[in-house]
């Protein structure tokens, strides 16, 4: 009986180790995946807007949610790839949306490969929620040396020009 004790807690002593490592990964996984978002927001040849970098982040998500039927991995693949097939498809045909159930992938290949695609369409110019990217904004005053006409980075887009109070 004690014998069987004993290997009882042992055997929850290592679930507690594993789980506490398991926490740990999804923390640096949430990490490092908030980072690729700064950094493709960052990138000068892509020129993110919020309302689309916001938009990216719900597609690829920081917020680590790992049970027994379905991880962050296969989530994020399914959501890039319904990505990939609306918002950011090249034609009609790319557009075909065929549901799949989510597996357990060998390897993050696939999941590398979508993400890899979904920042060259962005870079391209292509535009999550419909709206030009900022790219275009940008693009707009440089051929004549004017500045853009509209909101400026500065202001954050909130339409702020000179001499107009914020708080009014």
């Amino acid at each position: 009986m004690e014998d069987t004790y004993t290997q009882v807690m042992d055997i929850g002593g290592t679930v507690e180790q594993l789980q506490h490592h398991l926490r740990a990964a999804a923390n640096d996984l949430s990490c490092t995946t908030r980072l690729i978002l700064l950094l493709i927001q960052l990138r000068p040849d892509i020129r993110l807007g919020d309302e689309d970098a916001a938009m990216l982040a719900h597609f690829l998500s920081p917020i680590v949610v790992d049970n027994e039927s379905q991880g962050w991995e296969e989530t994020t693949d399914a959501a890039l790839t319904h990505l990939l097939k609306t918002s950011l498809a090249k034609t009609a045909k790319d557009s075909v949306i065929v549901h799949q159930p989510l597996v357990m992938p060998k390897d993050t290949s696939r999941l590398k490969k979508h993400i890899q695609i979904v920042c060259d369409r962005l870079k391209k110019g292509a535009s999550l929620t419909g709206k030009p990217s900022r790219s275009g904004e940008r693009d707009e005053g440089k051929e004549e040396g004017k500045a853009p006409s509209g909101p400026t980075e500065a202001s954050g887009g909130r339409g702020e020009e000179k001499g107009e109070e914020k708080g009014s």
